[in-house]
């Protein structure tokens, strides 16, 4: 079989409170905001079938730790573990090869770290990729808890990665990522995240108000067109950054469970400061709208007057002729003074 993408094995320390949540998570006792409506439930392949069995599995294990002294309030007793493939594997595998492939990495995990520990084991298809996830309670030393010294560091990692590769992964055509490069792994929590999952949000900015009837009389040909060119650009900013949080929301969907929270804030400060900058535009309009009223107000005022003054003008103009036709006729009319 001729190799094409990679295998993907990812492991995560997890709390007690993590564990429950992503127990839950497991088993889809809670909802799944980028699952796909209607499709197959988890096929639960080891461990158990509730997140409170689960749960209370583990609890019995940390009061154990905590009788003999062996458990620190700081101390994560769980790791997660996922296990998917590249994302055009899941296209080239099919189902039956994909069932071998995981139920493959849970033997591995089995051996590795006893299957007594295995919380829950479950196949997940309802995903944008099809995954394992493993909850394995991370018991070493006579029963301790502890996933860091599960895990261990970089150099146990790296040979975990490498013996995953030879006994689980090269029989599929995947392979192995590539060893003692710069790259950052993505971690569990981010693994499903969209590209622009870590997007800032949008920058809307204040729409400028139409013109007043103040200002189009006052303002000239060049400044009208400014301010008309300047409304426009901001709201065709404002209509773009829009789709962009459309694309953001629908990217978040994808979003693993833990990064949820986190770029849900992202979300609300952009529709925050959508709405902000959406009854800026309001307040503006209706300044403009009270502005333009008190212009036409101000219209009619000196309409009035113009018709005003323009009765007063006639008024004086038939008062002079009037003056005039009486010095006339004062000048060439019959005298009856004495002779």
């Amino acid at each position: 079989m001729a190799a094409m993408g990679y295998a993907i094995l990812r492991m995560e320390p997890r709390t007690i409170q993590g564990t429950a949540a992503m127990l839950r998570h497991a088993l889809r006792e809670a909802p799944v905001p980028n699952a796909e409506p209607g499709a197959e439930p988890p096929q639960v392949l080891a461990g158990h079938g509730t997140a409170q069995a689960g749960m209370a599995v583990l609890r019995g294990m940390v009061e154990d730790c905590k009788a003999a002294k062996r458990w620190q309030k700081s101390i994560k007793p769980v790791v997660d573990v996922l296990v998917t493939f590249s994302r055009d594997d899941g296209t080239r595998l099919d189902k039956r090869q994909q069932d071998s492939y995981f139920r493959d990495a849970l033997d591995f995990l089995n051996a590795r770290y006893g299957a007594e520990n295995v919380l829950c084991a479950a196949i997940h298809r309802d995903e944008t990729t099809s995954h394992l996830q493993v909850l394995i309670a991370a018991r070493h030393e006579g029963g301790r808890l502890s996933s860091s010294k599960l895990m261990g560091n970089r150099t146990a990692l790296s040979a975990l990665q490498d013996d995953f590769h030879e006994a689980v992964a090269k029989p599929f055509g995947l392979l192995r990522g590539e060893k003692r490069t710069n790259a950052k792994h993505v971690p569990v929590r981010a693994l499903y995240a969209a590209m622009n999952a870590g997007a800032e949000p949008p920058d809307f900015r204040p729409v400028p108000p139409e013109l007043t009837m103040g200002e189009r009389l006052r303002l000239n040909g060049y400044q009208k067109e400014e301010r008309e060119k300047q409304r426009q650009q901001a709201i065709d900013h404002n209509n773009a950054q829009r789709e962009l949080l459309t694309r953001q929301a629908a990217d978040g969907r994808k979003l693993h469970p833990s990064l949820i929270a986190k770029q849900a804030t992202r979300y609300r400060a952009a529709v925050q400061q959508a709405e902000n900058a959406a009854q800026a535009a309001t307040r503006a309009e209706k300044r403009a709208a009270e502005a333009g009223k008190r212009a036409e107000a101000r219209a009619g005022q000196a309409q009035a007057l113009d018709k005003l003054l323009d009765a007063k003008k006639a008024e004086l103009e038939r008062l002079d002729r009037t003056i005039e036709q009486r010095r006339g006729h004062g000048r060439d009319g019959p005298s009856f003074g004495p002779r």
